[in-house]
């Protein structure tokens, strides 16, 4: 399964520090499955780019943060 981990841009903070809890959940997802992390604050999508983006990978599961 493709699995998007998503931290989108807040508008607010406009931080640049990446967001470790992506690569934790990465590095623990069990083989088998490709994992697509994607900070908003770094790689901005609108919503309409992330839902394309959504379909171009095959994502089946969606995991998005908030502050």
């Amino acid at each position: 399964m493709n699995i998007l981990l998503c931290s989108p841009d807040n508008e607010v903070t406009n931080s640049f520090m990446p967001h470790l809890w992506m690569f934790l959940l990465k590095s623990i997802t069990p083989e088998g499955h490709e994992v697509f992390p994607v900070d908003g604050n770094s790689h901005h999508l609108s919503p309409p780019k992330l839902v394309q983006y959504v379909l171009e990978k095959k994502i089946g599961l969606v995991v998005m943060h908030g502050f």
